[in-house]
């Protein structure tokens, strides 16, 4: 089973800043680019006003994606039964 990491935003942040006090990226952090660019290829008009709401539900999502995918799973796991009501 291979797994894949997703998106550090901690890691990811202090890489570009590193690059950002040399002078080699603009100053928006890159989870605002991807908003942004998320925004326009799903055509969703929001306003600006949101974008503090939408980074932080965004930085949470993203957090709690990488705790599950940190996750160690023994290579005995099996996927749980699906209950119904």
């Amino acid at each position: 089973m291979t797994l894949v990491r997703l998106l550090d935003v901690r890691a990811i942040g202090s890489e570009f800043a590193s690059l950002r006090l040399k002078g080699f990226l603009m100053a928006a952090p890159p989870i605002d680019d991807f908003i942004a660019a998320a925004a326009k290829a799903l055509d969703l008009p929001f306003e600006p006003a949101w974008q503090p709401a939408i980074k932080a539900n965004l930085e949470v999502s993203l957090k709690l994606g990488n705790m599950v995918a940190e996750f160690p799973l023994p290579d005995t796991a099996e996927p749980a039964p699906i209950y119904k009501a």
